[in-house]
This record gives C-alpha cells, structure tokens and sequence, in this order.
C-alpha cells in the first residue's frame, strides 16, 4: 500500500515493559530494515505522526521497536493500532528483476493466453519462497512466485503475467 510518498511496512500493536517498546507486525523484506534514526511516519485514521526509531529487537520471532520521544508504557500504549510506514525515498535501489511489494501489491494478473485472472492482492513468505494471492471477485488463487510461474512483471503498467497452473480454459467469475 502507497500512500503519497509512503510506504506500509508495519502495524504496530501492544506496548511491551515500562520503557516505551512496541510490538510491531511487520511487512518489510527484513527486520534490518528498522534500523536507530530511521524516520518513520505513524498513521491511524486521519491522525498522523513523524518519528524516528530508537532501537529495535527481535524475541522469540517478534519484532519490538522504540520510538525516539516515547520513554513510558503509557506512551506506547497511546501508539497501538498505528500503521507505520517509510518514506519511499529512503529505500534503497534493487537489481533487475527485483520489486517492493507495494509496487506489485494491486498489479492484474493474466495468463500466458490473456486470460484476466484478477488482481494481486497479498504476498506471503514460505520456507521455500513468496506465494503471491491473486483474487477476482470472491475467487482467490495461490501462485509459487518462482521463475517457472511468473513470466513476467511490469509494475509500470501494474501488469503481471503468470503460467495457468490452474489449467482453467476460462477466466474466473466473479
């Protein structure tokens, strides 16, 4: 999700100790990503704040983060149920071939016939690599995004192109 320069990577939940620390559900390739100085924008409903993390730990496969300013539990509470984003111009540049989910995130999808099979809606990470969810109407279809399957990508013109694993001859309806 993009909003106006903006990039979603977390939403933040419960506060954690005395010191100000908040769990975070994050969406980012990875936790470095959340690293001290980092200028963050919290956004909840029309309320919007400027931060800058603190620190950030990992326990027991959750991510924690400490905002700059934010030194008690009562603040952190006040901090839950922000989405946190990054500015899109602190990101840093990929190879070929490589995308930020917020640029794929929405893309139409089609098959190597043309076949519309809907929009990309989610991408979620498995042991063995991302799946990409791709959803027409109340119809939702899981795709390996592995070089076999994705043929193509151009988030440019919000294209992506897949092999029909599904063996549908139509498209689906909605």
């Amino acid at each position: 999700m993009k909003t106006g320069g903006l990039v979603l990577v977390g939403q933040i939940g419960k506060a954690r100790g005395l010191k100000g620390e908040v769990k975070v559900r994050s969406y980012a390739e990875s936790e470095a990503s959340f690293y001290p100085g980092r200028r963050v924008v919290l956004i909840r409903g029309e309320e919007r704040q400027s931060e800058a993390i603190a620190g950030a730990v990992m326990r027991s496969g959750s991510l924690y983060l400490k905002f700059q300013g934010v030194t008690d539990r009562s603040q952190a509470e006040g901090l839950n149920g922000y989405a946190l984003y990054f500015y899109e111009e602190d990101l840093p540049p990929l190879g070929d071939g490589e995308y930020y989910r917020h640029h794929l995130l929405g893309c139409r999808v089609f098959d190597e016939e043309d076949r519309w099979l809907g929009r990309l809606e989610d991408i979620f990470s498995t042991a063995a690599h991302d799946v990409w969810v791709v959803r027409q109407g109340k119809e939702e279809r899981l795709y390996p995004a592995v070089e076999e399957v994705i043929l193509s990508v151009d988030p440019e013109r919000e294209m992506i192109r897949v092999r029909d694993i599904y063996g549908s001859s139509e498209t689906l309806h909605h």
